[in-house]
C-alpha cells in the first residue's frame, strides 16, 4: 500500500512541476490521447491494479485540463504522421510519436498564420 501512495504523491508533485512550467513559457501544451492511454496502461501493468491506474489517469486528465489540450489522432493526422515516419532519411530517427507531433504543429502554426 505504501507503494501506491507513494506513487500517486510522485504524480501530484510532477503534476504541479508541469503546471508550473506551462504557465511561465507561452507554449500550447497538447497531450495525444494515445501517448496518455501508455502511460495508463503502463501503470497498470507496472503496478497491478486498474483502480491506482485509473486514479492517476483521472488526475492527470483532471489537473491538465486547462493547461493542455487533448488530441485524438485519426485520420489524416494518423496518415500524414505515418507518411512522414516511413519516409525520414536514414540519418534521422524520430518516433511514430514524433511525427505525429510535427504533424500536428505544422496544422496548428498554419491555423495560427491564417485564422
Amino acid at each position: 500500500m505504501h507503494y501506491i501512495t507513494k506513487t500517486i504523491k510522485i504524480t501530484q508533485v510532477l503534476l504541479g512541476y508541469i503546471k508550473k512550467l506551462l504557465m511561465v513559457n507561452m507554449v500550447f501544451p497538447i497531450l495525444l490521447d494515445y501517448v496518455f492511454d501508455e502511460l495508463v496502461t503502463l501503470i497498470q501493468v507496472r503496478i497491478k491494479r486498474n483502480d491506482i491506474a485509473t486514479e492517476i489517469g483521472n488526475l492527470v486528465l483532471d489537473q491538465l485540463k486547462d493547461l493542455m489540450t487533448l488530441i485524438q489522432v485519426s485520420g489524416d493526422i494518423f496518415q500524414s504522421g505515418l507518411a512522414l515516419f516511413c519516409n525520414q532519411s536514414r540519418s534521422k530517427y524520430l518516433s511514430f510519436t514524433d511525427c505525429v507531433i510535427i504533424r500536428i504543429a505544422k496544422i496548428l502554426m498554419l491555423s495560427l498564420l491564417h485564422p
